[in-house]
């Protein structure tokens, strides 16, 4: 069987996560300048700080050009609230204007029900020259260079456009215009607005029917949200830093590891580039979410002896929480693991849980699985 460091060395050769890098950090070159401003630009490719990305195994089709799309999959907004903030509505959620925007593009309606006049697709259509032509019109000089510096005091392009001169009227073109100009320019440093359509793209590719693609570009978008947030230490933190995201870190994170779960067994190399990518996660976040998902794709892979390990230590951190209980008594109890499994263990650990008392065992089914167990017939 492969291991990670055959099939990714650089993914399991890393640095701790102390040792992660802000934009506002002094640069570990010793220059005295803060990150941002000396060897923030030389990542070529982009790359988390501290540990190199895990090459990508598949080549991804070039995506196609957005457009009005009609799904709303993958957004954290029913598809009665999205036309009601299309339509300029429910404008006290505080709703970041680059989810607006994207909401706008999928609905087809602005203020008050009409088509809107600015799209990303109609900007994404025009010309640089004419982008630059349009901006000097209006009062902004802008060009390459000083947008590439700009870039690097920001994470969001739009919040990039508010330092730009304009009257309220200019405010969504402007966004949009510097939301399409960074991802020109600047396509090495990935703005926020960029990682939300990467994200989205993924479910775009769901909605088609082709997981193993949506899952592909989901792998890829993990390393580009722990590159443009590298301060960001637990899924909390990034769904906070997020504000563009059309969907929650959170929610998106959840649907990355149920797609994968259904593909792993069968996509091998699928799976076993997705272990490096959630190797790289767990260490940069402190999250048991992800070290479960972690588990889940070592067990997946045969990697039992790695899955425990992943699930013991979890138990041993908080052996009051019945999460590691019920997904280490369910690896034990798969009949896919061959001679692992081991259901008197699994009725152990559960019943072990439910003496403690744990938290969280209703939620998590103990319960119901210890009877499940039980009924199977193989101890009485």
């Amino acid at each position: 069987m492969d291991s990670p460091a055959t099939l990714f060395p650089a993914a399991t050769e890393r640095a701790p996560v102390a040792n992660k890098i802000g934009r506002n950090a002094a640069c570990p070159c010793g220059s005295g300048k803060k990150y941002k401003h000396c060897c923030l630009d030389e990542r070529a490719p982009p790359q988390v700080p501290g540990f190199a990305k895990p090459v990508h195994p598949f080549p991804l089709a070039p995506r196609a050009g957005r457009g009005a799309r009609k799904t709303l999959r993958g957004a954290s907004f029913t598809p009665a609230a999205a036309e009601a903030i299309s339509r300029g509505e429910l404008q006290d959620l505080g709703l970041h204007p680059w989810i607006v925007a994207q909401l706008r593009e999928r609905t087809g309606s602005g203020p008050g029900g009409q088509p809107p006049v600015w799209t990303i697709a109609r900007v994404r259509a025009m010309e640089t020259t004419a982008l630059q032509a349009t901006l000097a019109r209006l009062g902004v000089q802008v060009d390459q260079v000083s947008l590439s510096e700009a870039a690097r005091e920001e994470f969001s392009a739009w919040d990039l456009s508010l330092d730009w001169a304009h009257t309220g009227l200019d405010a969504e073109f402007l966004g949009l215009v510097a939301c399409e100009l960074w991802r020109r320019w600047v396509p090495q440093l990935a703005s926020l607005e960029m990682i939300d359509e990467v994200m989205q793209d993924g479910y775009d590719s769901l909605e088609a029917g082709d997981a193993r693609a949506a899952c592909a570009t989901w792998l890829d978008t993990w390393m580009l949200l722990l590159d443009a947030l590298p301060e960001e230490g637990s899924i909390n933190a990034l769904d906070a830093a997020f504000g563009p995201g059309l969907n929650t870190v959170g929610n998106w994170a959840g649907d990355v590891a149920t797609e994968l779960r259904g593909l792993v067994r069968s996509e091998r190399a699928l799976g076993r580039w997705a272990r490096a990518v959630y190797c790289a996660v767990a260490e940069h976040l402190d999250d048991r979410r992800i070290r479960r998902d972690l588990a889940d794709l070592h067990y997946s892979l045969g990697e039992t002896a790695e899955g425990e390990r992943v699930l013991t230590a979890i138990l041993h951190e908080d052996p009051d929480d019945a999460d590691a209980y019920a997904l280490l008594a369910d690896a034990l109890s798969d009949d896919a693991v061959g001679a692992y499994a081991d259901v008197p263990r699994a009725i152990a650990l559960l019943e072990e849980a439910l003496a403690r008392p744990v938290r969280n065992a209703t939620s998590w089914g103990l319960v119901q699985r210890l009877k499940d167990l039980r009924g199977r017939g193989r101890v009485t």
